[in-house]
């Protein structure tokens, strides 16, 4: 049972430490990509409100707008925050143990 226990212990630092390291590896760029996607959601938001209040464009259209502007907004802010969730799950995996 000990031999479990140790085995266990040990396997779940080397994944806790890979996290934190992925983390840390990973936080500059997500950061810089979750900028770039933010400045992307920004300039699709102002055009899906050109696109609203244009007649030349249809419904459909204006909706797939709002939608890639929630998408991107929607997935600049994962990106930015995934490094912080990994280090902090990596970090509760070593602590646990």
């Amino acid at each position: 049972m000990a031999i479990f226990r140790f085995i266990a212990k040990t396997f779940l630092s080397i994944i806790g430490y890979i996290l934190i390291f992925l983390g840390y590896f990973i936080g500059l760029v997500a950061k810089l990509g979750g900028i770039l996607l933010y400045v992307l959601a920004t300039l699709f938001l102002i055009a899906a409100l050109i696109f609203t209040f244009s007649n030349d464009f249809t419904t459909q259209n204006k909706l797939m707008m709002w939608a890639a502007a929630f998408a991107f907004s929607l997935l600049s802010m994962f990106i930015s925050v995934l490094p912080g969730l990994m280090t902090g799950f990596g970090s509760y995996l070593v602590e646990l143990l």
